[in-house]
């Protein structure tokens, strides 16, 4: 539970490369992290899944990804080459994920097909746990985090879409 809790407050805010690697099994020492709770995404660290570049809107993180899938959590220290490597978003940190090997990451293609979503509904707005999802181009979420992708035929109590697809994840 301790690990859960180091992971989201690193990834829910702003943080200052450190040099911190957090890799499950190994005894961790606890790292205090003091800012803001609402953060800009524009002014937030950027965040390097299995070395691709995913936006992550602020507070998005969990629904998204299981802490489980997450095989090494790197938080390299700032330097010129991140901005080289990564280019100036860097300049407010990097988060680095590397999730195991068998864990799948789809973005929205992939998850239609995935769950056999038509392509006369392919265009229809997108939710994510009643969360209107605006920016399908960076979207991605693993396979374990899925519950059910469906289209829905009316409004719901969350929703006042007609017609929407609804992606729920697991608890």
């Amino acid at each position: 539970m301790k690990k859960i809790g180091i992971v989201f407050l690193l990834l829910l805010g702003a943080v200052n490369g450190f040099g911190q690697e957090i890799e499950k099994g190994k005894e961790t020492s606890i790292i205090l992290y003091c800012g803001a709770r609402k953060v800009d995404p524009a002014k937030g660290p950027i965040y390097i899944v299995n070395n691709k570049y995913i936006m992550f809107p602020t507070g998005d993180f969990g629904s998204r990804l299981q802490v489980s899938d997450i095989e090494r959590l790197t938080i390299p220290k700032k330097s010129d080459s991140l901005v080289q490597l990564y280019g100036e978003k860097s300049k407010n940190g990097v988060v680095k994920l590397d999730l195991y090997s068998n864990v799948s990451i789809y973005q929205i293609d992939e998850l239609f097909d995935l769950f056999r979503i038509k392509d006369k509904y392919r265009s229809l707005p997108l939710y994510l746990n009643d969360e209107l999802i605006t920016d399908r181009a960076n979207f991605f979420i693993t396979a374990t985090a899925i519950k059910k992708v469906k289209v829905v035929n009316k409004p719901t109590a969350e929703v006042a879409d007609l017609k929407f697809i609804a992606i729920k994840t697991k608890p």
